[in-house]
């Protein structure tokens, strides 16, 4: 055997997200940022597994009322089909997500001369596919690139005239890579 899939694995990565409205009701121009990230998987065969992810993102933005740069987290929830052999050293996956994404951007509002911490919320669905090398039967260096649809739904708002909660309905069009290697008991 020179990959296993079947059963837990761990993995942490480098990321990378670029992400654009679709009427630039937040930002006039796409946004990008790298971060950090992991998984936990389960392995239910050698080709099938359910994942867990989590990414941290600093956002770079050339928006002027923005603090530079900002966050973006996801948390995420992944169904993973691998293909190939496990007497392969590479074997190619293709994955469906829904993640939950949050970003704090924090915005000068110069009417006021004012900072303002503004929390938006909602979730994301997308695909993606990926490919692994496995150094050896445990040890895997994997590339995965997805396509995202976001809605973000909810804005939490804090600025000196109180706390505000809206719903709000912002589509989003993303592109995400993490690179990383993983650990499979």
């Amino acid at each position: 055997m020179r990959s296993k899939t079947k059963g837990f694995s761990v993995n942490a990565n480098a990321a990378y997200l670029a992400y654009t409205g679709e009427e630039q009701l937040l930002h006039p121009n796409p946004q990008y940022g790298f971060g950090v990230g992991g998984q936990i998987q389960y392995g239910i065969t050698h080709q099938i597994a359910l994942a867990v992810g989590y990414q941290a993102y600093k956002i770079k933005t050339d928006n002027e009322y923005v603090i530079d740069p900002y966050s973006y987290t996801e948390i995420d929830l992944l169904f993973k089909y691998t293909l190939g052999s496990t007497s392969s050293p590479f074997r190619s996956n293709l994955i469906g997500l829904v993640n939950f994404v949050n970003t704090e951007q924090s915005f000068y509002d110069a009417q006021f001369n004012d900072y303002y911490e503004t929390f938006f919320s909602g979730i994301s669905f997308g695909g993606g596919a990926g490919i692994a090398y496995f150094f050896a039967p445990q040890i895997s260096a994997e590339l995965s690139l997805f396509y995202q649809f976001t809605q973000l739904t909810e804005q939490e708002q804090s600025s000196i005239f109180g706390d505000f909660t809206y719903d709000i309905d912002i589509p989003l069009r993303s592109y995400k890579g993490l690179l990383g290697l993983a650990y499979h008991f």
